[in-house]
Order: structure tokens, then sequence, then C-alpha cells
């Protein structure tokens, strides 16, 4: 049999051949279900780890609260005219992120941030990385995505109103009193009450509208609409009505500000269920002026809600005993709303 040479070595003529259109397509085929098999997988176990991150940043703050409140009898107070600890320069209401820094290490940030001597202003004081108030699965890397809760109400203001609407406020609401919340009086339970949840953050596009991280101005106050005798349901559907696209009345810089206690810098509220397809939004609108003019009712009144992209659809929550759970956006709503309040016997 002739033979044929081919890279240094004897082949029998005719007996070498290439790959058929079937056999490349078989092996292509069992690469990409091999791809479509592992790529999931490698993603989930990311996401999970940024998830567990997430949480472990959470459970350090609850230590921190802890030891606040061991060291000075009550968690924070918001009142800036209160003789409470650390209160320096700083005038208006102090966030309890900001009063919690110096627990968490960061005593540099507390110092620069608490003598800005900002008074009443919604402006931004976050432009730089702070790790320890920044849930990793959040791609916006500048910001805080960690709020307290205000309760199952439109408001954070709980001297403001009826009776019954008191009665849904959660831990960090503002009280007009210089003693903040004791553990001893949250009747409900430390383990059924929630004291803080993730926020997702503004991607601070002023050009661009994004219904899951920013926050509209709906002018619902301008156009009549009372939180203070209205329903939680009430200020949803005002939501509810935020336009799909682009609108011009919105906030593009949600979590930017840590100094000032508010539920538009840093609470949050159980109006609605976690990550809902709703959009949060301000009860009253500045109307193309400049939004400090109104700081009052701006940073008091608004929707602002739990809202995380972790994978699984769920939320980290802290509870007033320090412990740290995962809630699925599917929970009940009156579930939810009654693990926001704490002395209501729900």
């Amino acid at each position: 049999m002739k033979r044929t040479r081919f890279c240094g070595v004897s082949w029998p003529r005719g007996s070498l051949s290439g790959f058929t259109i079937l056999e490349v397509v078989v092996v292509i085929t069992v690469i990409s279900l091999l791809v479509a098999l592992v790529v999931p997988a490698v993603l989930s176990a990311r996401d999970s780890a940024r998830r567990i991150d997430c949480a472990n940043r959470m459970h350090q703050i609850g230590l921190a609260l802890q030891e606040f409140e061991s060291a000075w009898g009550s968690f924070p107070s918001a009142d800036p005219d209160c003789d409470k600890p650390n209160r320096a320069t700083f005038r208006g209401y102090r966030s309890w992120q900001l009063q919690l820094l110096p627990y968490l290490e960061q005593a540099a940030v507390f110092e620069k941030l608490n003598n800005s001597r900002v008074i009443y202003k919604v402006t931004n004081h976050l432009m730089f990385e702070l790790p320890v108030l920044h849930c990793p699965s959040d791609s916006v890397t500048i910001g805080m995505n960690y709020r307290f809760c205000a309760g199952r109400n439109c408001s954070d203001v709980s001297y403001y109103g009826s009776a019954e609407l008191t009665k849904g406020f959660g831990v960090c609401s503002f009280r007009d009193s210089c003693r903040g919340t004791k553990a001893s009086d949250i009747t409900d339970g430390l383990s059924n009450t929630i004291l803080m949840s993730e926020r997702t953050l503004s991607e601070v596009d002023s050009s661009r509208y994004n219904r899951y991280r920013d926050l509209w101005f709906s002018g619902a106050i301008e156009l009549g609409f009372d939180p203070l005798s209205r329903t939680a349901n009430d200020a949803a559907d005002i939501c509810a009505a935020a336009p799909q696209t682009t609108s011009s009345f919105y906030f593009p810089f949600v979590g930017y500000n840590l100094v000032q206690h508010g539920m538009f810098n840093s609470a949050y509220s159980h109006v609605l269920p976690p990550n809902s397809k709703i959009p949060d939004c301000s009860l009253r609108s500045n109307g193309g002026a400049d939004p400090q003019s109104q700081w009052g009712l701006e940073v008091h009144f608004a929707v602002v809600s739990a809202r995380s992209l972790h994978r699984d659809s769920s939320v980290n929550t802290l509870n007033a005993d320090g412990s740290v759970r995962a809630v699925s956006q599917n929970i009940d709503l009156t579930m939810w709303r009654s693990m926001s309040t704490m002395s209501d016997r729900d």
C-alpha cells in the first residue's frame, strides 16, 4: 500500500479525513448545553455570595445599633435640638446612619459630614464609596443602600395625625421628643419588628427617569391629597400613576444623602411590598423650583420602598433583635406592613 508522509508521520494513502458537518454540529451543541448549564450556576453562586455579604454588612449595622442603645439607653433620635451624642455643629434632622458611623469604625467620615453645617437642604453628601452602607448586589457603587424603617405609612413624622395613624409608625419614625426609642418600647416583639431593609440607588442620570431607582414627584399634596388622613393604599395609588417614560419631575440622587433623617433621604416604609412594580414617589412636586425651598413636606411625606437586585427577588431585613432575614417579594402585604410597626399589637 502506498503511504503519504504528513508532518513527519507516514500515513496510508486515503486514510486522512476531516470532521463531517454533523459531527461539528453535535460538538457545538454539546458545548452550548454545557455553557447553558454552567453559566447560570456561576451567576447564581456569585449573586448568593453578594447577598450574603450584603446581609453581613446589615448585621454589622445591627451590632452598631445595639452598642448605641447600650451606651445611650435608646436608639438614635433625629431631633437636632436634643442633647444627644455627637451633636457637633450639624443642624437639621440627623439620620440614624450618620449617628452610627462612629460605631461602624467611620469616625473620620462622621466628623466630616456632621460638621458640614447643612441646614434643611435636599443635597448630596455621599459622592464617595462607603462599603459598610453599600450592598454589593447593587451595580451602583456610590451611595447608601441601607435604610431604616419608618412604619407602614407614607410619612415618618409620628406626632402628626390621628391616634390610629400613629400606631402605624416604626422604630425610626421622627418623634417630637428628645428621647429615642428604647428596646422596651417595641412591644410587638424585637424579633417581629423590622428596623432596616435595602433600597436601590439612583444612577445620577438627570436625563432618564428610572422607575425602579429614582423618586417621582407626584404633586399629590398640591392637588389636595392629605397624607395625615388618607390610608397607605391611597398613597400607593398616587405612586401607581407615575409615568412609564421620562418624567419632568423626579429625583435622580436617591441614596446619596446619609446626613438627614426623613423618607426622602434615609428612611423607607412598608406602604408597598418589597420590589414593587409600582415606583416610589414623593407626595409633593418641586414644580420646577428648587426642592430645597420645600424641604419640610418633601423630606417627610413620600412612599419609599424596600428594593434590591438579588436574583432570588428577596430583600434583606434587620430585626430589632439584631437578626438579619431574607424576605420574599411575594410576602403577604398585610404581614409585611405588620412587621414594620413596633407597638400595634399586630
